[in-house]
């Protein structure tokens, strides 16, 4: 069974994808981790969103969204805590101007 709007659908699925930090415990936002592990993460972020976001280019050319998922990289590579990496996450996610 298929979502009654499939815009809202897709909006409201990826949307939930960046909520996924929330899930965390408060202590662990504070907590310093190894900001390498997190490289696997933006690699699965963008085969999730080449796969599943119809408007990904849209707005963005794909040199436009490597360099974004650089920079991504780049500020994930500094952050010292979840909160941070989050962040950036936002930012970034925002940048799609997908709505």
């Amino acid at each position: 069974m298929g979502f009654p709007d499939p815009q809202l659908g897709r909006r409201t699925f990826i949307g939930g994808l960046a909520g996924v930090p929330l899930l965390a415990s408060r202590a662990a936002w504070a907590v310093p981790s190894d900001p390498s592990a997190w490289r696997s993460d933006i690699l699965l972020l963008r085969e999730a969103l080449e796969a599943l976001h119809p408007g990904l280019y849209r707005y963005r050319t794909a040199g436009q969204l490597a360099a974004d998922f650089e920079a991504l990289d780049h500020s994930w590579a500094r952050a010292s805590n979840l909160a941070q990496a989050y962040l950036s996450l936002s930012r970034f996610l925002a940048g799609l101007q997908c709505g």
